[in-house]
């Protein structure tokens, strides 16, 4: 009996198991990448292997989710820091599975029909299970039913092995109480950040030392020149665009009231009409304010939709009028770049020299932070701007803020350090997070109020509780990273 037969018979069952949908949202309006790209490999995890199919999936979906919550286009940067953890987040995924077929933790067909008819994605007008829905579901995104069903139970692996490891956490009396005094203890301080690129300009790397290094550490450079292969040196065709984008709302016009619409666009632009002014007065993209410009994107991360519409298109032409069940656009091919691959041999020099870098400036700023920036903080009780400002290095004010939970990218040593410190002092050590070391200096502080502490508590156990087992589960993922063979 197939999926879609068992779903069928026990859509009206009162005795499903409710399941947590968030973990299945990822899935919706992912569309497959083209052909070319499903023999392409982006990592091998202990032999098990993500393909380039489901990495690019995953990237587009992921970019249009951000691009769609900020309205704004991502910059370059900021589109790599998605593929990199787009790339870490499959990663995981792999190792808890394989941890999971370890430990025989299993997810039955059963599970996953009834998971799927709770997805309010897959649900018909009168909020019930609609195979048809499904059907159209499947075709969008480009799913057989069988890997999306497959998709599911890896989701349901996941959470199932996820609620084993968060019942080894607990928290104790003690716990509760310090987190309502680091919570409810607001801190302001004057924040020095020191970012160990800033002292970039201060290594020099003697091409003859360069080399050396790199006859014996030649396996090495190669390492990292595999490792960071797709993300770095193969260079897919990208293309830059601009768009002109008219969206369907629920309440709204439909693609049969916005067609019009954007033909009559599109004859303008026939007419000589100058894209970027169109754009910013009738498109609802968040790219409009910039006369449309979505920047530089890889092909394979197009809707298919898109990249087929863009075949024979020259720069400076532009596509014919698109439309989906959720939009209607028309794009026009700025710049088209061709794929390319940047050879081993071409780069591993930079690749070197980068590395010889990495390794030295985290030395440089931990000497400056802790042997000359700290002891003239201390000295003098204000930072010492002239030690600063030539690496660019400012003093920020920070608060109040509670000494837990809402540090916003600061180390919580340090703030917690606050809490106990005199007003006026410079914090007693460099602390760091996420590889830029920070000093700090209390300017106020505003002590808890106990008395409110018996009203709190139970509510304060469960955020505790549930912040420990979350932190005992990512350890937990990150052990198992430690010890497996990733390429």
């Amino acid at each position: 009996m197939s999926f879609m037969e068992t779903m069928r018979r026990g859509a009206d069952s009162t005795a499903m198991q409710v399941v947590l949908a968030l973990v299945l949202v990822s899935f919706i309006g992912f569309t497959a990448v083209p052909s070319g790209e499903k023999t392409s490999v982006v990592a091998i995890v202990d032999g098990d292997r993500i393909m380039a199919t489901e990495y690019f999936r995953e990237l587009r979906e992921r970019t249009r989710a951000i691009e769609v919550s900020q309205q704004r286009t991502l910059s370059d940067a900021e589109q790599q820091q998605v593929a990199d953890m787009v790339r870490q987040n499959l990663i995981e995924d792999v190792l808890v599975r394989q941890e999971a077929a370890r430990l025989g933790v299993e997810v039955s067909d059963a599970e996953v029909a009834r998971t799927i008819l709770r997805m309010p994605e897959l649900t018909g007008d009168d909020g019930k299970y609609s195979p048809e829905v499904h059907k159209r579901f499947l075709k969008r995104a480009q799913y057989t039913e069988d890997d999306f069903n497959e998709r599911v139970r890896d989701k349901l692996l996941q959470d199932k092995l996820r609620q084993l490891v968060f019942m080894g956490a607990s928290v104790s009396e003690p716990a509760v109480r310090e987190a309502f005094i680091d919570a409810n203890t607001l801190v302001t301080l004057d924040i020095v950040r020191v970012r160990p690129a800033a002292f970039l300009g201060q290594v020099t790397i003697d091409a003859a030392e360069r080399d050396t290094w790199l006859k014996d550490n030649e396996v090495r450079v190669r390492e990292a020149y595999d490792r960071d292969f797709e993300r770095m040196y193969n260079h897919p065709e990208q293309v830059r665009l601009s768009v002109i984008k008219l969206a369907v709302l629920p309440d709204g016009p439909q693609v049969t009231d916005l067609l019009p619409r954007m033909k009559a666009i599109e004859t303008q632009l026939a007419n000589g009409a100058d894209f970027a002014e169109l754009a910013r007065h009738h498109s609802e993209d968040p790219s409009a304010a910039l006369g449309g410009t979505v920047g530089l994107r890889p092909m394979a991360q197009l809707p298919t939709e898109v990249s087929t519409a863009l075949q024979g298109v020259a720069p400076g032409g532009r596509t014919a009028v698109l439309s989906t069940t959720s939009e209607v656009m028309i794009y026009r091919l700025d710049e088209r770049l061709p794929a390319r691959v940047d050879a081993f041999e071409d780069v591993k020099a930079a690749i070197a020299e980068r590395i010889l870098k990495d390794e030295r400036v985290p030395a440089l700023a931990a000497a400056f932070a802790e042997n000359e920036l700290l002891p003239r903080w201390k000295a003098d009780g204000t930072p010492p701007l002239d030690l600063m400002a030539p690496l660019g290095l400012v003093v920020a004010s920070r608060g109040p803020m509670p000494a837990r939970g809402a540090a916003g990218g600061l180390p919580e040593s340090l703030v917690k350090k606050a809490r106990v410190a005199a007003v006026g002092a410079v914090i007693d050590e460099v602390a760091e997070e996420g590889g830029d070391l920070f000093g700090g200096q209390l300017r106020a502080r505003e002590d808890a109020d106990l008395a409110t502490y018996d009203v709190q508590k139970e509510t304060l156990r469960e955020t505790v509780l549930e912040e420990r087992r979350v932190a005992f589960y990512t350890g937990w993922v990150a052990s198992l990273q430690k010890k497996a063979v990733i390429e």
